[in-house]
């Protein structure tokens, strides 16, 4: 394990030797196998990172056979999630199609609200999820962050504490402070999520 530091973030880096592949977590975040994902929980109980390698047989030239295994990626959140949801994409932070790098690398990122009922019966945003899919050969690796508290009053909230300069003056509204902190959390999780990859030593 390495440690880096991206504006005023530090991570810890964990690095596969075999294929090169890489994740970047919050520093201190513990990670645990949970029904074959790779979980870290934040300070925040909403907040979690999520990793998923695996193999695909045979090398994987073709995107599609990437494909599948971030769609299986995908389900897996939904499940680790166990909220009834309808997603839909934010484009505003989503590729519109998967990149191919020149040495190989297949890379796709992916954002999602997740709509549903709330405990009053109003429909609206619920959760928010952040994903990395990035292949090369025959190595997948899927990242992601879920925002399980991500409501219209939270992002309302949010909105009003940013804009009122609050997120800067932390003396500020109590109830900011906290969100504003809760924002930092997911800020961290999210570049996080978009730092890993493969390092260079697998080729």
């Amino acid at each position: 394990m390495k440690k880096c530091r991206y504006l005023s973030f530090t991570y810890d880096i964990y690095l596969d030797v075999a294929t090169g592949a890489t994740i970047c977590v919050p520093e201190g975040m513990e990670l645990e196998m949970e029904n074959g994902l790779l979980v870290g929980r934040s300070p925040n109980s909403a907040l979690t990172y999520i990793a998923w390698p695996s193999k695909v047989s045979g090398y994987a030239t073709n995107q599609k056979r990437f494909q599948n295994l971030s769609i299986q990626f995908e389900n897996s959140i939904i499940t680790y999630s166990q909220m009834n949801l309808q997603y839909q994409q934010d484009f505003d932070y989503s590729y519109r199609k998967a990149i191919v790098k020149p040495n190989g690398i297949m890379v796709n990122r992916k954002a999602f609200y997740g709509y549903g009922n709330d405990e009053f019966g109003n429909y609206g945003p619920k959760t928010y999820l952040f994903e990395t899919h990035i292949g090369v050969q025959n190595t997948y690796l899927g990242m992601a962050v879920v925002n399980l508290n991500s409501t219209q009053a939270m992002i309302n909230m949010l909105n009003t504490c940013v804009y009122s300069g609050q997120c800067i003056d932390l003396s500020g509204f109590q109830d900011c402070s906290v969100i504003c902190e809760n924002y930092k959390q997911f800020s961290q999780l999210v570049l996080g999520v978009h730092m890993g990859g493969f390092s260079n030593i697998a080729y």
